[in-house]
């Protein structure tokens, strides 16, 4: 019995977290932006949500 069906067979990219302001870096400024942005999203955020869950239990 199939459950599921194929639309493709290539499978889609997965989505990125990038924001707009990391797709084309013109300066230091926005380069140092997008640093601080990536650090806090993808390191810290993770972090807190790990310890947030374990808490509240």
């Amino acid at each position: 019995m199939k459950h599921v069906a194929t639309i493709s067979r290539a499978p889609k990219p997965a989505q990125t977290t990038t924001f707009a302001i990391c797709n084309d870096i013109a300066n230091d400024f926005q380069a140092q932006l997008c640093f601080v942005t990536e650090l806090l999203v993808n390191f810290f955020l993770p972090i807190y949500n790990a310890k947030s869950s374990t808490t509240e239990g």
